[in-house]
């Protein structure tokens, strides 16, 4: 792998002169172009008799990045142009080629480059990661987690807890998936067509699909890969709660000043802010939960150990299934399967 210039700086390359194909050595991971997965994502592309991977890669850059196409599975071409308005408006004006093209040119430094990655959110939860040393050898936050943050389970998005979602499967799955990473495992899965499976207490994708029976016709018509993805990426990001224990509606009009940094674009979301702070501040998800009186009944304030965990108030309720006339239930199934697949497969995070 070539090292990114020292100090942290932002790569800035062209697409054309920073996409390698597989086996060469790259400047990050995330920039590697994958022909198989093109020509299965694009099945219009024609490109020739041969289908010799640097002809593909060739279409791309020519033809692909103008109308849309993504390089690979790691990065989301028309997501991030929906997400970075000014990226998009570059692209237009012919300034860039593509919003993959406006990434390599420095993007990468702050913007996240797919719907279930968030470099900002990486680079606060591990910034002990990403100091001057280690941007030696990778380009951004995004480029250290797939070469190590995926396999050592780190989570690099709110939604994506790699213990919950490695807990559900199979011994031969499990392999391949710690093996390659449990991001890539799941994009992979998502992208072949396979059920989807939950990646977090805090987003429930059955009750998801059936509080939102148009996001499952919108699915098996291929629009959208899963709930998740749906829920991440759909452009009225105000209109959906995650789960029956948030109230997207009831969390803005509590708190008109989430509501207008949401109306303004600092935030996708209410939600989005909830889970940021707002759990850790004790705010309330819904009308019948007050989270204040919930924290001064937890019986377990040490919390997680490590910071590849969830934790907070709201994630502790969903985890016990916690009432406080009640007391303590059975924890989620989910939960105690990701613990203890953490205790089988990490050690020292």
């Amino acid at each position: 792998m070539d090292m990114n210039s020292p100090g942290g700086s932002p790569l800035d390359l062209r697409a054309s002169d920073l996409l390698r194909l597989p086996g060469q050595s790259f400047v990050a991971a995330w920039g590697v172009f994958d022909p198989a997965w093109y020509l299965l994502a694009y099945p219009d592309v024609k490109v020739g008799p041969s289908d010799r991977p640097e002809v593909i890669l060739e279409f791309y850059l020519q033809n692909g990045q103008k109308i849309g196409h993504s390089p690979n599975l790691l990065f989301d071409e028309l997501w991030h142009r929906g997400t970075y308005g000014g990226v998009a408006k570059n692209v237009e004006e012919s300034l860039v080629a593509s919003s993959f093209d406006a990434y390599c040119r420095g993007g990468n430094k702050t913007q996240s480059p797919h719907w279930l990655f968030d470099e900002l959110f990486y680079r606060d939860r591990y910034p002990h990661l990403i100091d001057d040393n280690i941007s030696n050898y990778v380009a951004n936050g995004y480029d250290h987690y797939l070469q190590y943050g995926c396999r050592e389970y780190r989570m690099g998005h709110p939604l994506f807890n790699p213990r919950i979602y490695l807990a559900q499967l199979t011994p031969d799955e499990l392999s391949v998936a710690t093996d390659e990473g449990a991001f890539i495992h799941y994009l992979r899965r998502l992208a072949n067509g396979m059920t989807e499976l939950p990646t977090t207490l805090r987003f429930n994708p059955s009750w998801y699909l059936n509080r939102y029976p148009q996001v499952a016709q919108e699915i098996a018509a291929g629009r959208w890969l899963s709930a998740l993805h749906h829920y991440a990426a759909n452009r009225t990001p105000i209109a959906f709660d995650p789960l029956p224990e948030f109230s997207e509606e009831f969390y803005l009009s509590t708190n008109p000043g989430v509501a207008r940094a949401v109306a303004s674009g600092e935030w996708r979301n209410g939600y989005a802010h909830f889970l940021a702070y707002g759990a850790k501040e004790r705010r309330s998800p819904n009308v019948n939960f007050d989270l204040q009186q919930y924290d001064v009944s937890i019986v377990d304030p040490s919390g997680p150990a490590d910071t590849t965990q969830e934790y907070d108030p709201f994630t502790h309720y969903l985890r016990y299934k916690y009432n406080i006339k009640s007391g303590y239930s059975q924890p989620n199934a989910q939960f105690s399967d990701g613990l203890r697949l953490s205790s089988r497969l990490l050690k020292n995070p």
